[in-house]
């Protein structure tokens, strides 16, 4: 009974010692060892085997060395594959051959560090990214600063200047329409808010309109039948208490609604037509003139060596 249930074990001990040593070679030898592995399997075996009856027999060196002849086949391999297959080999029969089993938990353990290499290799590279990100960060400011950024003294020029003319179209409004409720022009656009790289070259001149409370609303453009959030309409109310002409604006009405289009195009009579562009191109030392058609009403200014365009 004794002897039966020793050899069980051995038996169950080689099992799990053979499917461990097939995984692990398969590790450490890749798909070119498909060949070296099927001997050295078996090999193994018979050494494991005739370790477990030890007690039993009497030629016991003999057997062993037979053993050891089988394993010297391997030998034949490459140098790398016949290393690494034998460094698994003589670490693991040497455990097999012990009453208890050695715990199977370490390839694991392993396996593991192995796993955490590529980690380790992935924070080592978080610094160099950041690195380049930084590097291409100073290039792009370095571009915008040499290449695109304007310098104040050109921005404080071109605002100046776009400035007087201006003042020139509203001074012009005010004396040709004196009935004309408008408000004070400014400048607005992307050169008042520093926005404008390369050349200060654009700017524009808003002309805002005085309209009466009671007599006019503002509809939002999801409300219109264009339901567009910019595109905005001014509606005529009150029309039933308020008929048309109590507003100066009404002459301007198209179907309930300000028309702008009828508003760019007396603006263009009034202005672009009828203003002395060459006496205002005289007092500020540089040529004014209107762009004329388009739904824009547009100025192009030559000053020095580069052109201005003033859009309202």
């Amino acid at each position: 009974m004794d002897f039966r249930w020793g050899r069980s074990r051995g038996e169950e001990g080689i099992a799990v010692v053979i499917n461990f040593l097939l995984a692990n070679a398969r590790l450490v030898l890749g798909v070119g060892g498909a060949a070296v592995l099927g001997i050295a399997t078996l090999a193994v075996k018979r050494l494991i085997e005739r370790a477990g009856r030890a007690a039993d027999d009497e030629k016991v060196e003999q057997k062993m060395s037979e053993s050891w002849e089988e394993l010297s086949l391997v030998s034949a391999s490459p140098k790398s594959i016949r290393k690494g297959l034998e460094g698994v080999v003589m670490k693991h029969v040497a455990k097999a051959t012990k009453p208890q089993k050695a715990d199977l938990c370490q390839p694991q353990q392993q396996k593991s560090s192995l796993d955490e290499k590529p980690v380790k290799a992935s924070e080592s590279q978080r610094p160099k990214n950041l690195q380049l990100s930084l590097t291409l960060q100073d290039r792009l400011h370095q571009y915008y600063s040499i290449r695109a950024a304007i310098t104040p003294e050109v921005v404080h020029r071109a605002e100046s200047l776009a400035l007087d003319i201006c003042i020139e179209v509203q001074g012009f409004l005010h004396t040709t329409n004196p009935d004309m409720p408008l408000g004070e022009m400014s400048l607005g656009g992307s050169l008042l808010d520093d926005l404008q790289v390369v050349r200060a070259d654009h700017a524009c001149l808003l002309v805002p309109l005085q309209l009466e409370p009671s007599l006019w609303r503002l509809i939002p453009g999801e409300e219109t039948l264009l339901t567009h959030p910019l595109h905005w309409m001014v509606r005529r109310v009150n029309l039933e208490y308020f008929p048309r002409g109590r507003s100066y604006w009404d002459r301007f009405l198209v179907g309930g609604y300000l028309s702008c289009r009828a508003l760019v195009n007396m603006l263009s009579k009034a202005v672009m037509e009828t203003m002395n562009w060459p006496s205002l191109s005289y007092t500020l030392d540089c040529l004014v003139r209107p762009v004329l058609g388009g739904d824009e009403l547009k100025l192009e200014i030559r000053y020095l060596t580069y052109t201005h365009t003033s859009t309202f």
